[in-house]
């Protein structure tokens, strides 16, 4: 039985809703919009996207329309690819490639990669830290689980 299951990370994800949704409300966290899309990269690459907020219309007063989907999944990608955290990824230029976003909301957890878009960017970046901690707290706790058992080895 594998511990980081599809199943797992969908729990991880609901269980953060509720505070990423009192975040997303709060005046200083967005700019506009008050919607996040996300996506989750596992250790062997799965991806899976997911949103909190009620998604809108686009007002013309936030500016040029922005497709939050694709920027949530670059930051993913982007935090995978140099195992950090997007809002130090500046700080370390030579390392960034053609179509990389300088935008904070990509976090790295040994080997779990979350990228969240659509509101300010540290608030995008503390939404993602919490699915990843939670998705790793939730393995945390099965593998607990497993060896409270004596099942000592993965299937």
């Amino acid at each position: 039985m594998a511990v980081l299951t599809t199943a797992l990370i969908f729990t991880a994800v609901e269980l953060v809703k509720p505070t990423a949704i009192k975040i997303i409300k709060l005046p200083e966290a967005h700019w506009g919009p008050t919607w996040i899309k996300g996506w989750i990269s596992t250790p062997n690459k799965e991806e899976f996207s997911f949103s909190f907020g009620k998604e809108q219309k686009w007002d013309p007063s936030w500016g040029e329309l922005v497709d939050f989907n694709l920027i949530a999944k670059r930051k993913m990608e982007l935090a995978r690819r140099l195992k950090m955290d997007t809002k130090v990824a500046a700080a370390y230029p030579w390392l960034l490639e053609p179509g990389d976003y300088l935008y904070p909301g990509g976090v790295y957890r040994q080997g779990i990669a979350v990228g969240c878009s659509g509101i300010v960017g540290h608030a995008d970046e503390g939404l993602a830290a919490l699915v990843a901690d939670t998705i790793i707290m939730l393995a945390q706790l099965k593998t607990g689980q497993l060896i409270a058992a004596d099942r000592m080895r993965i299937e």
